[in-house]
């Protein structure tokens, strides 16, 4: 016997619990988000991505856990699925008074979902509900679990109203794609090269961590190799369908050991590659995960850093244009990174989004946590 969602329950109802949906329930699932979050892949296509991306890294091994919102009095695949979404155990760091940065998680809340026919009713508002208070200790491991974030893509208000308030910063600048050559100086970066440089990266976030600040509290999402290998995954997925190839180049890297500029990124297709960019469809993008400077606490940025950055966002323009895409998506540029785009001479467009991919938080212990380091690699 199907679901039957003639016969909905209020939003409200004490019977309502939290579950963990079965394997067809998660077909169901990703059958019915497909006309929402597909992208450039047909239903069957996507169908198999969702399996694929269940075992990429940061998803697998428990990385990844699904919930949905039901009547615990019916039976697994037989009950209206009310509502659902996914959270990733994510690793991170925040600032301490005296000594080493302190250990710590946040669980990232994405796919928050409510099928046509259950709209209107509060369901999602109820899963969220349950679902934040049993994030507070959810696979903790003997550390604390700072909050959970989330990246809206229907406006600010809806989240922040049950307590996940927009980050400061929700900008993100776009350079077009080009078919300048690849500077001879620049290197790519290949998988092989991705967990050296994330460690080199994790080093430097605590460095920084540690020694910058006002005063407040200060959260980074660690920049690990399990967030680059899940978008890796997708993009993976996507380009192997598209065109029946895989790209071996996931970021570019300029200069010596200490000074030191690179750029982790992905590609991103919101439409078949073939098809003319509309208003609907969107824009598909080269996205810089990871924008790292080694030598970054020099003010002002030397001519050296500058010129290194203007050659590595002129590679990415080049990979950008050799596989199909529009442009270059660089989130929360630095001040430093959009003056010297200007100063070079860079033609880019800078947003501020309102309505989609909005970084927003709730914070279980301290609510004026500053989270640091809002780059593309975090979103889920």
């Amino acid at each position: 016997m199907a679901a039957d969602y003639t016969r909905l329950p209020s939003s409200d109802l004490s019977d309502l619990v939290l579950s963990h949906p079965t394997a067809n329930e998660c077909i169901a699932i990703s059958t019915s988000t497909s006309a929402s979050w597909s992208d450039a892949l047909p239903l069957p296509v996507f169908l198999e991505e969702a399996l694929h991306m269940a075992e990429a890294p940061l998803a697998r091994n428990g990385g990844m856990t699904t919930w949905i919102l039901v009547d615990k009095n019916l039976p697994p695949d037989h009950r209206p699925i009310l509502a659902s979404c996914e959270t990733f155990r994510k690793r991170c760091i925040k600032s301490a008074t005296k000594g080493e940065p302190e250990e710590a998680i946040v669980h990232g809340i994405a796919s928050v979902f409510c099928r046509p026919e259950c709209r209107g009713r509060g369901y999602p508002k109820r899963l969220l509900m349950e679902l934040k208070e049993v994030l507070k200790t959810w696979q903790a491991g003997g550390v604390k679990v700072l909050g959970s974030i989330l990246y809206s893509d229907i406006g600010r208000k809806y989240y922040a109203d049950m307590g996940w308030h927009p980050h400061p910063r929700n900008t993100h600048a776009e350079l077009p794609a080009t078919s300048a050559a690849w500077p001879p100086a620049v290197k790519k970066i290949t998988k092989e090269d991705l967990d050296g440089l994330c460690e080199i990266d994790e080093k430097l976030s605590r460095t920084k961590i540690a020694s910058e600040g006002d005063g407040k509290s200060r959260m980074v999402i660690i920049a690990d190799a399990k967030h680059m290998g899940w978008h890796h995954a997708k993009e993976e997925f996507a380009c192997g369908y598209l065109f029946g190839r895989t790209p071996e180049i996931k970021g570019a890297i300029i200069g010596s050991p200490g000074k030191r500029v690179w750029a982790v990124w992905t590609r991103r297709y919101y439409r078949h590659p073939d098809i003319l960019r509309s208003c609907s469809t969107g824009s598909n993008m080269l996205y810089l995960l990871r924008l790292v400077v080694e030598n970054d606490g020099l003010i002002p940025k030397t001519d050296e850093q500058k010129s290194y950055l203007e050659a590595l966002l002129q590679a990415a323009q080049s990979e950008a244009l050799a596989w199909k895409l529009d442009g270059v998506n660089i989130w929360n540029p630095a001040p430093w990174v959009q003056s010297t785009m200007t100063e070079v001479g860079l033609r880019y467009e800078t947003v501020e989004r309102q309505e989609e991919a909005v970084a927003s938080a709730m914070w279980y212990h301290d609510r004026d946590l500053q989270w640091i380091e809002n780059e593309y690699y975090a979103w889920c």
